[in-house]
């Protein structure tokens, strides 16, 4: 995607979270940088530096994050909150993201950011407020 059309919003981003879940952080920080999208550079650069207990780095790409988009971006703010294991706050943001109708709500049963909230009994029942049927929720 990136080589494809380097200025689209998640392009090196996307990039970057394979490379936090791979556990290479360093490399996911720099290849977010290439982002064109502020708001997913610093997604992956909260999740990265966290991953790399630089936790003080993390706190200031997601204070940037929830101040600048937190209009936008409330699922992505979820991401965050939902990686570092702080679920109550993770909560609050997906509940805000399904007041926005956010996109990236579609595919939160599958995110690997949001793994930390999956043995939550919240989350079940918030896939289910999303209108998913009780056999895509086992």
């Amino acid at each position: 995607m990136a080589e494809l059309n380097p200025t689209a919003p998640w392009a090196y981003a996307g990039l970057g979270l394979g490379y936090a879940l791979q556990g290479n952080f360093e490399q996911a920080n720099a290849t977010a940088q290439k982002d064109a999208a502020e708001w997913a550079r610093l997604l992956i650069v909260a999740v990265a530096r966290f991953g790399q207990h630089r936790v003080p780095e993390s706190d200031a790409a997601l204070a940037q994050l929830t101040a600048k988009y937190d209009g936008t971006a409330a699922y992505q703010i979820a991401e965050v909150y939902a990686y570092r294991g702080e679920r109550d706050q993770a909560f609050e943001w997906l509940e805000r993201a399904y007041r926005q109708r956010d996109g990236g709500l579609l595919g939160c049963q599958v995110d690997p950011l949001l793994a930390n909230l999956r043995p939550d009994p919240r989350f079940a029942v918030f896939l289910h407020k999303l209108g998913l049927a009780p056999d895509q929720l086992k």
